[in-house]
């Protein structure tokens, strides 16, 4: 078959010669290519491209030999999509997750078989706005696109993923967390579930832990190491000597050069201080 690749000695340029037919894997269909597109990150590859290289990463066009997994729609259907390369050929080998197939009607019937991402809409029409919305759209581009606006979507976009990530590392933090401690008693160790824990503590270099019950053994990790594997939401490491959970703290006052003097339940066997500096996170942290 014919391809566009890399032409010797000339960077930037390509030429057209018989290559080899397409070898896809198991979850690859062959596309017999309609049509593809030109893009600043291809211009740049083929700059610096080896002899040889086909580029083209956006493909369109129709199934000619479906996946063998079964994960691709069937022969003939009309698909659109991105390849690893190799889309200026006559035929491309395109993973079947990375193809949509494309509906006879407008573009919105996309949707119906799930695009996983966030969508900005560019267009020269008006009229498909709220239609562009109602399928999940984050924005809505009018051609000539304008430099402003394009920065709008692109922040809309980037405001969803933090929030999303964040989400995602909040939930991740709390599925490591571990439901429960390993303490020393007198008579061995004891398994003490973390919802039972008021707070921890550090006693003549000996870290120690404080149940809701006001019960104390003695833990073999240090504070630093508890405040690392425990959920940051449920225990706050007020100072270098208490490791506090939420539900233990009672309330909490004023106290020298901003500082706050905090209660806890049980009652701490000394003052609990949180500095001047980390009094605002401690607010937050608690009010959260």
């Amino acid at each position: 078959m014919r391809a566009l690749v890399a032409a010797p000695g000339r960077p930037g340029d390509v030429e057209v010669r018989d290559v080899d037919e397409p070898s896809p894997g198991r979850r690859d269909v062959v596309v017999e290519v309609r049509a593809s597109s030109l893009n600043r990150g291809e211009c740049s590859a083929l700059r610096a491209a080896p002899d040889g290289w086909r580029p083209g990463w956006d493909v369109a066009g129709v199934i000619v030999e479906p996946a063998a997994d079964g994960s691709s729609p069937p022969a003939g259907t009309r698909v659109v999509g991105w390849s690893n390369g190799g889309g200026w050929a006559e035929r491309a080998a395109v993973r079947s997750g990375h193809l949509a197939p494309i509906p006879d009607g407008l573009s919105f019937e996309i949707f119906a078989h799930g695009i996983p991402a966030p969508v900005v809409f560019c267009t020269s029409y008006d009229e498909y706005i709220v239609d562009a919305m109602t399928a999940g759209g984050i924005d809505y581009l009018l051609k000539p696109i304008k430099d402003a606006e394009l920065a709008r979507a692109l922040g809309h976009y980037r405001r969803l993923e933090a929030h999303f990530v964040e989400r995602m590392q909040r939930v991740a933090a709390a599925l490591a967390s571990p439901r429960r401690i390993l303490a020393r008693s007198r008579d061995g160790f004891v398994a003490i579930a973390v919802d039972q824990i008021a707070y921890f503590t550090l006693d003549d270099k000996q870290s120690e832990v404080v149940t809701r019950d006001a019960q104390r053994y003695a833990v073999d990790q240090t504070l630093g190491e508890l405040e690392a594997m425990l959920d940051g939401r449920a225990f706050f490491r007020v100072n270098r000597q208490y490791l506090v959970a939420a539900a233990a703290v009672t309330g909490f006052r004023s106290f020298f050069k901003g500082k706050l003097l905090v209660d806890l339940s049980p009652p701490a066997q000394g003052d609990v201080v949180v500095s001047q500096e980390n009094a605002a996170r401690f607010r937050a942290w608690l009010t959260g």
